[in-house]
């Protein structure tokens, strides 16, 4: 009888135990575990520690550059696709159109339309077609392909760095061809006539001059300030190269920039979103040009 007595104690002893311990439990709340703890599939994440001996982490430069590459990726693939849709568009309408002069307008329309489609192709294949799906890029490559055929005497050049800058080109029409694109120039540059300006650089009555007309964009960034190292423009066919030159003393030129409402410097400093003049002998003149840009010990190809 003794022994039932101790072994029943015994047994409310670890019974008042095990309920203490239950009741201590319920009182314990874990530390909030932050929302941006949870582990998501692809992705680094950065928690922010409590601790005083650690510094906070936080999305490294690195991260923040391809965040920005693959948004502006984004854009111009979106780009691409509206204006190619729209080239196919207005092709149509071309075929199918009466009116001579309708089917001028419609014909402007198709080639400014394949001009911008060519151009967000450029930046796309040279620069961001890491962050393109496959499927997408075979389908862009193929259609560059064939828009190249359509563009050989095209003035318009557009190249892309690596960090953003988006570079346009509107060179001087030298032949028939190329005037068949003063109506995408004109619309590119936002003033009615932007190919007759630059044509008249090579009808001075002294000396001829070789232009460009220069863009700067900034896609990823806030900068507003660029300053290209150099420009080349060289003869496909003589292999010959020239660089801007400064502006001459000459009364012709200055009657041609006072009539277009037009300034020429010596600097290469460009304002983003803003279009500057670039002066050229006229030896490196050439209706098929390949244009080059230094920028931040970059060569940049500019492509029609």
């Amino acid at each position: 009888m003794e022994m039932k007595n101790k072994r029943c104690a015994l047994l409310f002893l670890v019974s008042l135990f095990v309920v203490l311990l239950s009741s201590c439990a319920s009182n314990y709340m874990p530390e909030e575990v932050p929302n941006n703890a949870i582990a998501k599939p692809g992705k680094t994440n950065y928690i922010q520690s409590n601790s005083k001996g650690n510094k906070n982490c936080s999305p490294t430069p690195n991260s923040d550059l391809l965040l920005k590459k693959k948004n502006t990726a984004q854009k111009l693939l979106n780009e691409f696709n509206e204006y190619a849709n729209k080239s196919s568009e207005y092709l149509e309408k071309y075929k199918n159109a009466e009116n001579d002069e309708i089917k001028k307008q419609l014909f402007n329309d198709y080639r400014y339309y394949t001009v911008m489609a060519s151009d967000r192709a450029n930046g796309i294949i040279s620069v961001y077609k890491p962050f393109i799906d496959q499927n997408q890029l075979k389908r862009i490559y193929a259609e560059k392909e064939e828009i190249n055929g359509k563009l050989m005497p095209s003035t318009v050049y557009t190249g892309y760095s690596s960090e953003g800058i988006h570079i346009i080109a509107l060179a001087q029409p030298l032949i028939t061809g190329n005037l068949g694109f003063s109506d995408t120039m004109n619309r590119i540059r936002g003033v009615k006539g932007e190919a007759v300006f630059l044509e008249e650089f090579m009808l001075l009555p002294k000396k001829a001059y070789y232009v460009l007309d220069l863009y700067v964009e900034d896609l990823m960034y806030s900068r507003n300030d660029f300053k290209v190292d150099d420009i080349t423009v060289m003869d496909r066919t003589a292999g010959t190269s020239v660089h801007p030159i400064e502006k001459p003393v000459d009364d012709d030129l200055n009657k041609l920039l006072i009539k277009y409402d037009r300034k020429l410097d010596n600097s290469k400093s460009l304002k983003n979103k803003t279009w500057k003049l670039f002066l050229f002998d006229n030896d490196g003149g050439t209706a098929f040009p390949d244009i080059f840009v230094s920028y931040q010990n970059e060569y940049i190809d500019l492509k029609q």
